[in-house]
């Protein structure tokens, strides 16, 4: 995704980056010119970033009444010079810092001069306590009532907090492996189209902020979510299917979701986000009666990565349902993979 933020400092009325342009031909120059740059490197174009916030959106000297406004000729600009250059490439917006902003994407859509050219919907999300996503519904009634059901919506930005603090949940933390995960788990369960994690720079613990690699390149605990759920249970390579999951608390705070890869596997994954540990037993069920199925089961946790299986299980699918037991330490998530067993 390409985001275009923000302008020329000498072509802002607030001579800042953050200023809104002066000159809109001029303005509508330079995106054409970047986007016809980066074409060959971009799925998708957002425009701006967090144009709700003052501090990102700077109205001095502009005349414009209200951040809204302003943005939406922002985007008729920025929209109409990538057009010039390309007439099917996804653009979208508005990438509020607010969840709720829902009001923005309301008059975007009602706006006759864009309409058309906005082909998905984005917004920022930090949370500590992770709340389901209901945002993610709300922003995608929006685009049923303008008779747009399938537009996607992205969480562009997200994490545990906007603060630039060094907190360590934003970056080295082992307890961001379960938060991560129940997150990730949020977005796949509400049908986001997509989210963005930020970020996954580089950086060292106490001195740098926002980062999922050391500085000498080596991933960060909780960057084992990603390889669990993207790479290990396949989720990451291609569009899935979405299947329930449901689960009984014992002593262990669970939750999860269940889908079929692209490569036709039944997958699952369970995050953990209590401090206790649990036996956790799964039941497969809408599998092929008589078939043997081989299921691998990976770990992210502060003593695993997902790098490798921790344990494999085999069962015959009797009446079309098979079960694993397995022990499910504290503050984790793991993820189980099916695959049948060719005789």
């Amino acid at each position: 995704m390409l985001i275009m933020s923000y302008n020329i400092p000498w072509l802002s009325h607030s001579n800042t980056m953050h200023g809104i342009p002066k000159d809109w031909d001029v303005y509508q120059d330079i995106i054409k010119k970047i986007y016809a740059h980066f074409k060959d490197k971009v799925d998708y174009v957002e425009i701006w970033n967090e144009p709700d916030l003052n501090s990102f959106l700077d109205r001095t000297n502009s005349g414009y009444a209200n951040n809204l406004a302003a943005y939406k000729d922002i985007y008729y600009y920025a929209a109409s010079g990538i057009r010039s250059v390309d007439s099917s490439i996804p653009i979208g917006g508005p990438a509020t810092s607010s969840q709720n902003a829902t009001n923005w994407a309301d008059s975007l859509l009602n706006d006759s001069r864009i309409s058309n050219n906005i082909n998905f919907l984005s917004y920022h999300y930090y949370r500590q306590n992770p709340d389901g996503e209901p945002q993610v519904t709300s922003w995608r009634n929006v685009a049923v009532a303008h008779g747009k059901p399938d537009m996607p919506i992205f969480v562009t930005e997200w994490n545990y907090s906007p603060s630039y603090t060094k907190i360590p949940m934003n970056n080295e933390s082992v307890d961001a492996i379960p938060y991560l995960a129940q997150r990730l788990s949020d977005f796949i369960n509400a049908r986001a189209n997509g989210n963005g994690y930020f970020a996954f720079n580089k950086g060292t613990p106490g001195t740098d902020d926002f980062f999922s690699l050391y500085a000498d390149g080596t991933l960060t605990p909780k960057m084992s979510v990603y390889r669990l759920m993207s790479k290990q249970l396949g989720l990451g390579d291609g569009d899935f299917a979405l299947r329930g999951l449901s689960w009984t608390n014992g002593s262990a705070t669970v939750l999860g979701g269940a889908a079929i890869n692209a490569s036709g596997n039944p997958v699952a994954w369970i995050v953990n986000t209590s401090g206790n540990g649990d036996n956790a037993n799964v039941t497969f069920s809408g599998l092929t009666p008589g078939v043997q199925y081989q299921a691998d089961l990976y770990e992210a946790s502060r003593w695993q990565f997902a790098s490798a299986i921790r344990q494999s299980f085999t069962f015959t699918a009797t009446s079309g349902s098979g079960s694993i037991n397995f022990w499910l330490p504290y503050k984790c998530a793991v993820g189980i993979k099916l695959t049948p067993i060719v005789p």
